[in-house]
């Protein structure tokens, strides 16, 4: 049991070690309800619900490869949030639209999905690009 935690400390320890100098950074969440939090130049940024990180993209110019994969991050960010909420809107209106004998479950959750499908996808997108953009900014210096 000893070996284990001290094995556990040890490789949060090189972890902690390898990151120290980054100037870009994700902290990681507290629990599932707290907002993302990315920290780039000692500066925090919350995710905001439609944008994401809108307001830190700026602070990756210095890097044009970093700054253009934050951007895009940043569009996919967007995108995805409008397939999301854009594909259950469309379901709640064929939902409420349709009389009680039109109505078709293969219909409602082919709307929903419509939308959903892709705006995960592009959440992924988002993701990855961001994480891209942090690597490439810190590689920098």
């Amino acid at each position: 049991m000893k070996f284990k935690i001290f094995g556990i400390l040890f490789v949060s320890l090189i972890i902690q070690a390898a990151h120290a100098n980054d100037r870009a950074y994700q902290k990681p969440r507290d629990s599932f309800f707290d907002p993302y939090v990315l920290v780039v130049n000692g500066k925090e940024y919350r995710s905001q619900f439609f944008t994401g990180y809108s307001a830190a993209t700026n602070e990756f110019r210095n890097n044009p490869q970093a700054f253009e994969l934050a951007q895009l991050s940043k569009k996919q960010r967007m995108a995805s949030t409008w397939l999301i909420w854009g594909g259950l809107g469309v379901a709640i209106t064929y939902l409420v639209s349709v009389d009680r004998d039109d109505y078709n479950d293969g219909v409602y959750w082919g709307l929903f999905a419509a939308g959903y499908i892709p705006g995960l996808y592009y959440d992924y997108q988002s993701r990855k690009n961001l994480n891209r953009a942090i690597t490439l900014y810190n590689r920098e210096f």
